[in-house]
């Protein structure tokens, strides 16, 4: 057994690779996506910049006062660096500009529309659409301001994407267990500006980075990682991209000197510049660590370049990339071939294709007809009217319409499907489908109409939302600021207030952001950034936003229940471990008061701690299906009482769950009612009517595989368990085995081939579970935190019984049957050099 500096005493046969930090791999299911702007500012006028001379982002001046050296400090797992509390607060606000955005859709124009579609396949819930429910008012969960992480009067929270920053407009990117946001000084020429990680759940400072004011970084994650434009206010821009888990940089790219925008989308990294020549712009697709390793093609923009010159809408759907500016550009993902180019703009139609508006070729009266693209690049139809901007898109349908500014809905091969009178600019503004019904909201009403025909189910003019920000959902309410400064709830069904709360920043703020975030949505402005958490139950995309009809009653006897369209509500009361598995028990209780089944031989069960996995795993219901009795009371929480609810336990193996108990936070009290837990049923049921009371007794409900994590994947779910683990271990290592002799069992890191199998962060955390459950007192660590490893990167497991000499500790191997090669001493010590802190038999 080695003792040199080249890693940590693996076992024998083990070949660890060049040290590497312990990062989860690619995502196949991207982060929840960022909201997608929609509007943009129109100034006609010719294009007219030289390639040397190509317009500065944001119209910022052009001699930057002094900023940050290149580089992003790293902070390196398992330990966050340390921060202050987010604290309820108002940062001072001086306007570096006197401009007032133009938030108004030029004609023509369209932004986001998006799809949800259902399949047998389990599915995330649609952008725009809260994890959990809020039946009443929440509370502020934490708030954080912009001087607890940069110095100054003028610290302000800005935007952290690069088309979001033009006048100083504030943001977050939401990617489940962080928000990412960015915070500047903005009264002042420095470049000065820090991308920041927030804790989801409780509001932390996970990481910090330095960046620069005059960049702005993608809207969205890939392959872990959040890649930016990094430049000196438009000068010798770069792509660098960081690690969202720590922070660290993975890559950095030269960039093109006029590179104007920067998206994510199919897993790949998008660019765009002015040039090569006058009147043209490049688009490049490529990777983190090559941005135009897949291609790089120019396009003319000569005749109809018309457009704002200091904003560009870079945006990726449906096989489609759509650049809008100094006029505008579509072309095929794939291999960037010609869609439309030179037109006057050009904007994406989720769920559809793309539209662009095509001029007469005359710069001077700006005439141009609105044309609509499909995902193949077709011509599908022409239209004056413009696709209204989409908040959100929770429908179990799969035939959504094109919901148009002139008061038509189409179908996707341009026919009308219906048409409604316009009056007084009565559906200005965005809108929005849930279930069966879509919303308008303008300048005067919040309208709810049929989908399918047209005709109005209910307006109100109360608490109106304004359409200035995102409006979203939590499946039964419309959920968005009003012009007072409020955050308000207007129920789907009806149009009546559910309720209201004051935000920080009263009525006056004029940069302010509100979007899903977590579990449940965050309020943003220049000055504050506030989490609000979910006060009901999980959500679910409707069928249909009809109130209920009500519960099938029965005049005594047995009770006899019908499946129906909302899952359970399922809370647990009790977590322990055995020595194989997560033992979760959980009281089940109906949404719907008449009663529930379960009966699905693949259903799926997820339970997470605020923005944390803690398991997931399907179970089969279909010998025993789980009958839910009426719940006359409507409660669907814990404290529902005994013969309103069932109580089942569940066993969660090895390589369904990442959390042992002693790593969560949700309980409080006796319970656990802080968690969120998902219940998606797929798969073929076994009955859809049952009698409650005639059913097994309470068995042990063992998983038969495991399931899709609430957040990011299985590696990054395993990624931060074993850094909530190490964390939760460290204060009894450094106090009570510090300077002890302990058995070594393992040591770990992604990449490394060992017992025949290259290890990554899900293989790790399944070993050290398993001997974590089998023998006493079996601790993580992180190699980086301690002297006597020689290599900072690796996760290792140790069996917390400590001796006063290397001999004890190889006596407790041989007694527990552990061959050489899978246990020795190890000596854990701050201090203590590496030689001679290792002995093997």
């Amino acid at each position: 057994m080695s003792d040199d500096r080249s890693a940590p005493p693996p076992p024998p046969q083990a070949q660890p690779p060049q040290a590497q930090p312990p990062q989860p791999p690619s995502d196949q299911s991207p982060y929840n996506q960022g909201p997608i702007d929609q509007t943009q500012q129109r100034t006609p006028g010719p294009y007219g910049y030289s390639p040397q001379q190509a317009p500065l982002p944001y119209g910022y001046p052009q001699q930057p006062g002094p900023g940050w050296a290149s580089g992003a400090q790293q902070f390196g797992p398992p330990s966050s660096p340390a921060a202050p509390a987010p604290k309820r607060g108002k940062g001072v606000w001086i306007a570096l500009v006197s401009l007032s955005a133009v938030l108004a859709l030029a004609a023509g124009s369209v932004v986001a529309f998006q799809h949800f579609r259902n399949s047998d396949e389990t599915v995330a819930l649609p952008p725009g659409m809260t994890k959990g429910t809020f039946p009443t008012a929440p509370e502020v969960a934490w708030t954080a301001d912009p001087h607890d992480y940069m110095s100054g009067p003028t610290a302000s929270f800005i935007n952290p994407e690069f088309d979001g920053r033009r006048y100083l407009g504030t943001g977050f990117l939401d990617i489940g267990d962080k928000i990412i946001a960015a915070v500047a000084k903005t009264q002042t020429d420095s470049n000065e500006s820090r991308l920041i990680a927030l804790n989801s759940r409780t509001g932390p400072l996970e990481w910090s980075a330095p960046s620069t004011f005059g960049g702005g970084c993608a809207n969205d994650v890939v392959e872990g990682a959040l890649p930016c434009i990094e430049s000196d206010f438009g000068r010798n821009p770069k792509m660098k991209s960081f690690n969202v888990h720590d922070g660290s940089v993975r890559s950095e790219s030269a960039l093109s000197p006029n590179t104007l925008a920067i998206s994510v989308g199919e897993g790949s990294v998008f660019t765009a510049a002015y040039g090569p020549s006058e009147g043209e712009y490049t688009l490049t697709k490529g990777t983190l660590d090559n941005p135009a390793s897949d291609w790089s093609r120019a396009y003319s923009i000569k005749t109809c370049g018309v457009g704002s010159g200091d904003h560009y809408a870079l945006k990726v759907s449906d096989g489609l990339v759509s650049l809008s500016g100094v006029g505008g550009v579509i072309a095929h993902t794939s291999d960037g071939s010609v869609v439309a180019e030179d037109t006057a703009w050009a904007r994406p139609v989720p769920g559809f294709g793309a539209v662009a508006g095509r001029c007469d070729g005359n710069t001077n009266e700006l005439t141009f007809t609105p044309t609509y693209f499909d995902s193949s690049g077709a011509v599908v139809f022409t239209s004056a009217g413009s696709v209204s901007p989409m908040d959100f898109v929770a429908s179990a349908r799969s035939d959504i319409p094109l919901i148009m500014s002139d008061g038509t809905a189409r179908i996707h091969d341009g026919s009308v499907k219906w048409s409604i009178p316009q009056g007084d600019s009565k559906y200005f503004g965005s809108a929005a489908v849930l279930g069966d019904a879509v919303f308008r909201h303008g300048r005067s009403s919040t309208t709810a109409l049929d989908l399918e025909s047209g005709s109005t189910l209910w307006e109100t003019s109360e608490n109106l939302l304004t359409s200035s920000t995102e409006m979203i959902t939590d499946g039964q309410n419309l959920i968005g600021l009003t012009g007072d400064g409020e955050i308000a709830a207007i129920s789907a069904s009806d149009g009546s207030t559910s309720w209201s709360v004051s935000t920080s920043d009263g009525p006056d703020s004029d940069r302010r952001v509100f979007g899903t975030a977590g579990n449940g949505f965050v309020y943003a402005s220049n000055k504050s950034i506030s989490m609000f958490e979910p006060t009901g139950p999980s959500s679910q995309v409707p069928d249909s936003v009809a109130a209920p009809s009500g519960a099938n009653t029965d005049s005594g006897g047995d009770q006899y229940v019908t499946k129906f369209g909302s899952a359970p509500t399922f809370t647990p009361t009790d977590i322990i471990t055995d020595t194989g598995g997560l033992i979760v028990t959980m009281r089940i209780t109906a949404t719907c008061p008449g009663g529930d089944i379960l009966a699905s031989d693949t259903t799926s069960i997820s339970i997470s701690d605020g923005a944390a996995n803690v398991a997931a795993a399907v179970f089969d219901f279909s010998d025993s299906p789980l009958v839910l009795p009426h719940n006359t009371s409507g409660s669907s929480n814990s404290s529902a009482s005994a013969d309103e609810s069932i109580q089942r336990t569940f066993r969660f193996p090895i390589g369904t769950f990442w959390r042992t108990p002693d790593t969560l936070s949700g309980k409080s009290g006796d319970s656990w009612n802080k968690f969120l837990v998902e219940c998606v049923e797929s798969g073929n049921a076994s009955a859809t009517t049952g009698v409650v009371g005639q059913q097994l007794p309470n068995a042990k409900m063992e998983a038969t595989g495991p399931a899709a994590p609430q957040t990011g994947d299985a590696e990054s779910a395993a990624f931060d368990a074993l850094r909530a683990l190490a964390n939760a271990d460290a204060p009894s290592v450094s106090s009570e085995l510090a300077d002890r002799w302990v058995p070594q069992l393992s040591s770990k890191r992604p990449g490394m081939v060992a017992d025949g199998k290259t290890w990554n962060n899900s293989a790790t955390l399944e070993e050290h579970l398993a001997l974590r459950l089998k023998y006493p007192q079996v601790r993580l660590l992180w190699s980086g935190d301690w002297s006597v490893f020689s290599a900072p990167d690796f996760w290792i497991t140790i069996a917390g019984v400590t001796f006063p000499d290397p001999d004890g500790a190889l006596g407790w191997c041989v007694g527990n049957g552990l061959d050489r090669d899978h246990c020795y001493a190890k000596l854990v010590s701050k201090t203590h050099p590496i030689e001679g802190s290792t002995k093997t038999r």
